[in-house]
């Protein structure tokens, strides 16, 4: 438990005065400490991931595409990309101070820095059915800036659908939610706070009818202020799916609603079959 510890230690160090984030899909969580990406980008097999299930001998990728806040030294930039593995215990499964090595004392040319990314996979060795944590931080080595982001994992046969995408329908807001969907059509929430009662609508939702829904698997989290998960019992909201007609394009509208005070909260339902995903993280202003 010491190395787990260590984590959370530096987390709550970390988030102090950081920019934080979750992602719909993987639901990787991060934060932002002097280092900025334009878009962050997580796939698996060189297709956007859409859960956080791994198979064995599959690559992942994490991309960081236009980063900013490395410090620039006689025209040359010099990033690394840290990595830490633990299992759910905390023992460390694998770690890696550097991946670039020589790389980070040579430099990089502005053109190299336009997209930063880690590559992993894990071999025979990883056992189908273990969950295990990735950390990885992105950090300039001429100054403190850095960008660390932390993923969940757990490990499928190498044999299982791929559990990724090309198509993709996304929406975003100041109004503080972002979210993505695939195999299905979304395009607007809404959030509210009525007596004590903590509404989410995501209205509509195109594509998924009232049989797909009830047959597949929705999962409610919130998250506290270093970004660790919490996965609210089914006692503690109640959830309406309602569609006007059992059509394949059948357009239909979700309500989640709860008593607990969360601020920070991700909505996912995936399909029976994982082919249709609805992910969304939602912040109350």
């Amino acid at each position: 438990m010491k190395v787990l510890g260590i984590i959370f230690t530096l987390a709550s160090t970390l988030v102090a005065n950081a920019q934080l984030g979750v992602l719909p899909f993987t639901g990787m969580r991060y934060t932002e400490t002097g280092i900025h990406a334009d878009k962050i980008n997580v796939e698996l097999a060189e297709a956007t991931w859409t859960s956080n299930r791994l198979p064995i001998n599959t690559e992942f990728e994490i991309q960081l595409e236009d980063p900013s806040g490395f410090q620039q030294v006689e025209g040359l930039y010099y990033p690394g990309i840290e990595v830490l593995i633990t299992n759910l215990k905390g023992d460390t499964l694998g770690f890696a101070p550097n991946i670039f090595g020589e790389k980070s004392v040579e430099g990089f040319m502005d053109s190299e820095l336009n997209k930063l990314s880690l590559t992993l996979s894990f071999n025979e060795q990883s056992k189908v059915g273990d969950s295990c944590l990735l950390r990885a931080r992105f950090f300039d080595t001429k100054s403190e800036h850095s960008f660390t982001c932390w993923l969940d994992l757990v490990i499928v046969d190498q044999e299982a659908p791929l559990e990724n995408t090309n198509s993709t329908f996304g929406m975003n807001s100041y109004r503080g939610y972002s979210g993505m969907a695939s195999g299905a059509e979304i395009s607007s929430m809404s959030m509210q706070i009525d007596n004590e009662m903590h509404n989410y609508f995501i209205d509509p939702i195109v594509g998924v009818t009232l049989d797909e829904w009830m047959k597949g698997q929705f999962t409610f989290t919130s998250y506290d202020t270093i970004l660790l998960p919490y996965r609210i019992p089914r006692d503690y909201y109640e959830i309406t799916y309602t569609i006007p007609s059992r059509e394949e394009k059948a357009t239909g509208r979700l309500q989640v609603t709860t008593t607990l005070s969360v601020n920070l909260v991700r909505l996912r339902w995936e399909s029976e079959d994982h082919q249709k995903v609805i992910d969304v993280v939602a912040k109350m202003n």
